[in-house]
């Protein structure tokens, strides 16, 4: 046990001096209003590394194209042999699909890219909940990479790092490839690293979805006349789910092992998923006729996850379903799927079918709900809860 003479308080983000003492430091907090040794804030060596998908640098044809080209030949993204995903890439995909991801990203940008901005936002405010972790943040594509940040750690002496990836679920070709990735670097670089699992059943980020989305749509439809909640996610080959499953046997093409409790389900993005939305829709009190589970961002011609968000929205004002609000579950921070697939995109297919009101619902982003229930993801994985 070791104890430290000096102790202080966290108030307003900012330590202020407390009383002589004796602290067991094994029973500190490390948040706002708890008290911290004065000597544990110049011996800490814990990194915290919040991981995100990437973006490109600007919305010019050429930054989207490095960006375009490093994302699809992860070999967890396409997951063929080199040269076939090789010949895909740069046979099919970089000659004109930059052009066209230039132009809808030049709709969405900012000062910075959306989704940038909003993960510097969350790791400012992560900084301030764990002054004693030294918070950055990476991105798994583009910049500022994983491996930059690391060598940004050594060079602080960091002895520690918490990667805290930002995906509520578990899919190869994003959280398991940006994990695969990061691990990797952090291999190489000697240090010791927790990594934070999917927090899909999490209680506190169930609390957070659920009164994130209760706010947004009292403020889309404040007398509360709408017809109907349109849950979200991003979509995988199906060949995806069954690469993931470590058992080899339990995936379904039908989906029938989802709720079939199995280990396979620490891997099982659709399982995930549909967990999350089950919590969500029980916590809202909603009856099954009133929410869906739809799939967005298909590439490719292979089998994907279904039913497809735009088949969806073309058929939903012909059954009744005329004011709708949509929430894309699968991305904590703002970017090109949720601006403009879903915002612009998306609101042009459901009104020009007849929809009468297409209330988006923003992902969490820095929202203070999401932020505290950050916070106790971490506090989990660091021991302190």
């Amino acid at each position: 046990m070791r104890f430290f003479p000096t102790v202080f308080r966290i108030v307003n983000d900012k330590m202020v001096g407390l009383r002589a003492g004796r602290v067991d430091i094994n029973k500190i907090s490390l948040t706002a209003g708890k008290v911290i040794p004065f000597y544990l804030v110049a011996e800490n060596k814990t990194g915290l590394l919040i991981l995100n998908t990437g973006t490109p640098d600007s919305p010019d044809v050429h930054n989207v194209r490095k960006y375009l080209r490093e994302f699809l030949m992860d070999k967890n993204v396409i997951d063929a042999p080199w040269p076939i995903r090789a010949m895909i890439v740069y046979g099919f995909v970089l000659p004109r699909r930059p052009q066209v991801s230039a132009r809808r990203y030049a709709q969405i940008w900012d000062s910075d890219s959306p989704l940038r901005l909003r993960t510097q936002e969350i790791t400012g405010k992560l900084r301030n909940m764990f002054p004693l972790y030294k918070t950055e943040y990476a991105m798994h594509y583009g910049n500022p990479s994983v491996s930059s940040v690391i060598r940004k750690f050594r060079e602080e002496n960091i002895r520690r790092v918490i990667v805290f990836p930002l995906f509520p679920h578990y899919a190869m070709s994003s959280y398991g490839s940006a994990v695969e990735h990061a691990e990797e670097i952090l291999k190489q670089s000697g240090m010791n690293y927790t990594v934070i699992p999917p927090f899909y059943r999490h209680p506190e980020y169930i609390h957070a979805m659920a009164g994130h989305t209760e706010h947004y749509l009292k403020q889309i439809y404040p007398r509360g006349d709408w017809d109907y909640l349109v849950f979200s996610y991003h979509s995988i080959p199906i060949r995806h789910l069954k690469k993931s499953d470590p058992t080899g046997n339990h995936c379904r093409a039908d989906g029938s092992c989802c709720v079939t409790p199995s280990p396979a389900h620490d891997f099982c993005y659709r399982h995930q998923i549909l967990e999350t939305t089950r919590l969500v829709a029980e916590k809202l009190r909603l009856s099954q006729d009133r929410y869906g589970v739809y799939f967005q961002s298909r590439f490719g011609r292979s089998s994907w996850l279904s039913p497809f968000l735009e088949s969806a929205l073309r058929e939903m004002p012909g059954r009744g379903k005329k004011r709708i609000a949509i929430i894309s579950g699968s991305f904590i921070t703002d970017g090109l799927e949720t601006l403009e697939e879903i915002n612009i995109h998306g609101r042009e297919i459901f009104l020009s079918a007849g929809g009468e009101e297409y209330g988006v619902i923003p992902p969490l982003n820095a929202e203070d709900l999401w932020i505290n229930a950050a916070a106790s993801i971490i506090r989990k994985a660091d021991g302190l809860e």
